[in-house]
């Protein structure tokens, strides 16, 4: 009879013990759903604002150099410009006389508001200034803004030819480029 006893109490206590464990677990994958779901919800609102961020701010454009470009006027060498574009207005630098590689080092910033404008790009072109007669377009590229949120990044593009320049190589274009959000 003892041992029947023991039996039955060994019984209970494996059944408890099983109980417990199976208590524990479910409790653990409640806090696991728990901490996943709030993982998302942080996710989620740093993606909130993340986008937040993209929707209004400004563009601010370094324009460092130009090297290596054609030569557009009769003595050998270029009067080089910069223009910069975005959302139709257009902003430049002071031209370089004699020079196929320039530094400028001026910045011109652009304001950005998602709703306003479906524009994601800045348009660049490289000019040759004339003293007589209208200046010559040496070439150009564009330049994405937004992936450099908060970011500033100087970078060296290749100028893709343009004008009298169509198919050839144009040079490089060396710029610095910021976006900041307003918010």
């Amino acid at each position: 009879m003892v041992s029947e006893l023991q039996r039955i109490a060994a019984e209970q206590k494996r059944r408890e013990e099983e109980a417990r464990k199976a208590e524990e677990a479910r409790k653990a994958e409640e806090a696991r759903k728990e901490r996943e779901r709030k993982e998302k919800e942080e996710k989620d609102r740093l993606e909130q604002i993340r986008l937040k961020k993209l929707t209004k701010g400004t563009i601010h454009i370094d324009v460092k150099s130009v090297n290596g470009i054609p030569k557009m006027d009769v003595d050998g060498n270029s009067d080089p410009y910069v223009v910069l574009i975005y959302n139709g207005k257009k902003q430049k630098t002071k031209y370089v006389s004699n020079k196929l590689d320039a530094d400028f080092n001026e910045r011109f910033d652009f304001p950005f508001e998602a709703i306003a404008s479906t524009e994601r790009v800045v348009n660049v072109e490289v000019w040759d200034h004339d003293r007589v007669g209208s200046d010559d377009i040496i070439g150009k590229l564009t330049v994405p803004f937004l992936i450099y949120l908060d970011n500033e990044t100087k970078l060296t593009f290749d100028i893709i030819g343009a004008g009298e320049n169509l198919g050839k190589n144009a040079g490089t274009i060396t710029l610095s480029i910021l976006f900041t959000s307003d918010y």
